[in-house]
């Protein structure tokens, strides 16, 4: 989020850009406030791996499904930021590898979109040879 929204937006959809690999299924999107949707006495947000989804850890929970979700302007807050949870399951083995995130929004009444590059490679089973896509 810009510091400078001076409007608030409003989530339209969180696409994982996923190949056609067969390792991975998305199992759901989830989206929260940073700090403002943190749970009480979270210090911080923000994680990489977790079991299950959503999260039930103390310090992860809080996040909301994000299609129809408004996030507040920023009127300057450069301290806010928006984060994307992301499930996943592993289904099959082989490879899968995730390229970014697509987030569709509304802003000032203009839908708009935004592909947030993020390489997420899985091989499977762990023991797989494995070599990570390059996003182009």
């Amino acid at each position: 989020m810009s510091g400078a929204a001076t409007s608030p937006l409003t989530i339209v959809s969180i696409t994982p850009l996923m190949d056609d690999g067969p390792a991975l299924r998305v199992v759901g999107t989830r989206i929260r406030v940073i700090p403002d949707m943190l749970p009480a006495n979270a210090e911080v947000g923000w994680f990489e791996y977790l079991m299950g989804f959503p999260p039930t850890e103390s310090f992860a929970v809080g996040a909301v499904t994000p299609e129809g979700f408004v996030v507040r302007a920023t009127n300057g807050d450069d301290d806010m930021s928006v984060e994307v949870q992301i499930g996943y399951e592993v289904v099959a083995a082989g490879v899968s590898n995730r390229t970014g995130v697509e987030v569709a929004y509304e802003y000032d009444g203009v839908r708009k979109r935004v592909v947030i590059p993020s390489l997420l490679t899985v091989c499977a089973p762990a023991t797989a040879a494995c070599t990570a896509q390059t996003p182009s």
